[in-house]
C-alpha cells in the first residue's frame, strides 16, 4: 500500500508522483535560499551565548531551532554535547526534544523506568541550560496511544 503524501495547498508529493532526488534537490534549494534571505536580513540578532529570553505569561520569547530526535522513531541515542554547541555558535536558542516513552522503559513494561536513559534526558536539559539553549521536552507515544487502554504491567510496541 503506497501513502499519499498531500500538501496543505494540494499538491501530491507521493513517491509515484516526485523523485527522492527532485525532492531532495527542491528542499536543497529552498534552505539556501532561506540561508542566503537571513544573510541579509541584520535585523534578526542571535541571543548571546548563555543568554534565554525571559519569558511572561503576555509574550514568550521569539525561539528559533531544531528537532533533536536522538529518543524518538525507534532511536535511543545519547545527546550530543556537540549539538548544542553548533545551534548556540549558530546563534539559535530553541531544541525540541521528541520522546518515545518506548526508549525508557525495560523490557516493555510501561510502569519501569530504565534511570539511565532518563538521566540522558536530564544531561540534554543541562546542555542546554549551559548554552543558553531552552529546551522543550515534547512527549510522544504516551501508554494507551489511538485510544487503546494500556494493560497493567508488559505492553508490546504500538504499531509494530
Amino acid at each position: 500500500m503506497t501513502r499519499k503524501h498531500v500538501t496543505s495547498a494540494g499538491t501530491d508529493l507521493s513517491p509515484s508522483k516526485i523523485s527522492r532526488r527532485k525532492y531532495l534537490s527542491r528542499t536543497a534549494a529552498v534552505g539556501a535560499g532561506l540561508g542566503i534571505a537571513s544573510l541579509m536580513c541584520d535585523h534578526l540578532p542571535a541571543a548571546a551565548a548563555n543568554e534565554l529570553p525571559d519569558p511572561s505569561p503576555g509574550k514568550l520569547p521569539r525561539w528559533h531551532g531544531f528537532n533533536l530526535l536522538n529518543k524518538f522513531n525507534g532511536r535511543n541515542d545519547r545527546f550530543d554535547e556537540q549539538d548544542f554547541e553548533w545551534i548556540a555558535e549558530l546563534g539559535f536558542n530553541f531544541v525540541r526534544l521528541p520522546l518515545d516513552y518506548r526508549m525508557w522503559i525495560e523490557n516493555s513494561d510501561w510502569t519501569k523506568f530504565h534511570e539511565p536513559t532518563l538521566k540522558e534526558i536530564d544531561d540534554a536539559v543541562d546542555l542546554g541550560g549551559k548554552y543558553g539553549i531552552h529546551v522543550c521536552l515534547n512527549f510522544h507515544r504516551a501508554p494507551g496511544l489511538h485510544g487503546r487502554a494500556p494493560t497493567r504491567g508488559k505492553i508490546g510496541l504500538v504499531g509494530r
